[in-house]
């Protein structure tokens, strides 16, 4: 069921790149941002990020990158600084929540000595 959902949100991306004119999806509600273009590639990421990673902070995370960075591709303010920051910090943030929640507790529940102490 996931899968198909997750089909379907490509398929509604797919058909706004393919079959809608660019000029129509470019000034609605913010002036040349591409606004329902951009909000379903960020739905379609999100869960497809979210499905990959089995975490849906972690694929918030990562669409909401990419998405920031094709809005400053879009303003003319993407440069490789920014790419390299945001890499960066991407890097750390999953890498604090792979560390947080992957600790292991300690599971020695034996009190005792090895038995060939005796």
């Amino acid at each position: 069921m996931r899968i198909l959902v997750a089909l379907s949100l490509w398929t509604i991306v797919g058909y706004m790149v393919i079959v809608i004119d660019p000029d129509i999806l470019k000034n609605v509600l913010i002036e040349g941002a591409y606004l329902p273009f951009m909000a379903c590639l960020m739905c379609a990421l999100w869960y497809t990020s979210a499905l990959i990673f089995s975490s849906w902070w972690r694929g918030l995370l990562i669409s909401l990158t990419i998405i920031i960075q094709i809005g400053l591709r879009l303003m003319g303010i993407l440069t490789i600084l920014v790419i390299v920051i945001s890499a960066v910090s991407i890097f750390c943030l999953l890498w604090i929540s792979y560390q947080r929640n992957g600790r292991v507790k300690d599971k020695n529940t034996s009190n005792t000595e090895s038995e060939g102490n005796l």
